[in-house]
């Protein structure tokens, strides 16, 4: 990131946390948190998005996860939480 900012002072790096265990016994999320908090230049967004079947089945319809039907509401609202985040904040 350091040689990236030397040529590009403005550039901003996001993280979001992807394809995490839904299992609250699986801490991995939580680690990664941990970990990226170390970064002074990487910002860790609040959403993360879960492992989830719907993903995938709404994926190989070629559909969003609001689309897909039976509806997954943990899964639009990970979403919805992403999209809210990037789009409506000013970073």
């Amino acid at each position: 990131m350091e040689t990236a900012l030397e040529i590009n002072e403005s550039l901003k790096a996001y993280v979001v946390i992807n394809q995490a265990s839904p299992n609250p016994a699986v801490k991995e999320a939580g680690e990664t948190k941990d970990f990226l908090s170390e970064f002074k230049n990487i910002k860790l967004l609040d959403p993360v998005i879960c492992e989830r079947i719907s993903f995938r089945r709404a994926a190989l319809n070629g559909m969003a996860i609001t689309e897909y039907k039976p509806e997954d509401f943990k899964a639009i609202e990970e979403i919805n939480n992403l999209y809210k985040e990037t789009f409506e904040n000013e970073f």
